[in-house]
């Protein structure tokens, strides 16, 4: 799958999302596919599925996130496809001067507590527009200032492209090139994700 390709999926997606975000003043999460000579294919039904069983915020949700990742890669391993696409809103960090001008040992130090970094005045943050598109070898990442509850995308988005592996095999985004999936693992997660809480009183 050519770079020029790639970039024209996640192109595509990202539009969808800022169509959501100018109509809705929200992202909720988009899913969807991409088959040579079928094109992109949005995934609504398993969206609304999804929400109706995980709740709208089911993105910000570690454990909904990993059931929804989980059963996309359980139906891939059963029909393949050739790209998965996902967007959503995500916070962006940036280092500030401060940041800079510290060692590199302080810097990771501080790359480990964002929200703290942020409070010392370190780092900022600001929300954006994430496309992840995979490949069963490759992945985009497309990026973009956002503003969803005012409908806005703020400047270029910044793309990278490289290997599979730049995803860690432990991430819960990734589709492609992990250990296959059983029906009873999906069970397992369904009931850690609907377990009640224990009393910590």
């Amino acid at each position: 799958m050519t770079d020029e390709l790639l970039r024209g999926i996640a192109a595509q997606v990202a539009n969808m999302a800022k169509t959501e975000m100018r109509t809705k003043h929200e992202l909720r999460g988009i899913l969807a596919i991409y088959n040579e000579g079928e094109g992109v294919h949005r995934l609504r039904l398993i969206e609304r599925d999804l929400a109706e069983h995980m709740g709208e915020g089911w993105v910000g949700n570690p454990a909904a996130k990993e059931m929804a990742f989980s059963i996309m890669r359980y139906a891939n391993q059963a029909m393949p496809c050739d790209a998965f696409i996902f967007a959503s809103v995500a916070d962006f960090y940036e280092g500030t001067a401060a940041m800079a001008a510290l060692t590199r040992a302080e810097q990771e130090k501080w790359g480990h507590d964002r929200e703290q970094a942020v409070a010392q005045g370190l780092m900022t943050k600001a929300e954006g527009l994430v496309v992840l598109v995979q490949t069963p070898d490759r992945v985009l990442v497309y990026k973009q200032r956002a503003w969803p509850k005012r409908g806005l995308s703020l400047g270029e988005p910044e793309i990278m492209i490289g290997p599979l592996e730049n995803i860690s095999d432990d991430s819960q985004l990734k589709v492609f090139g992990k250990a296959p999936l059983t029906e009873a693992d999906l069970v397992a997660m369904r009931t850690r994700l609907t377990r009640p809480r224990e009393d910590t009183q």
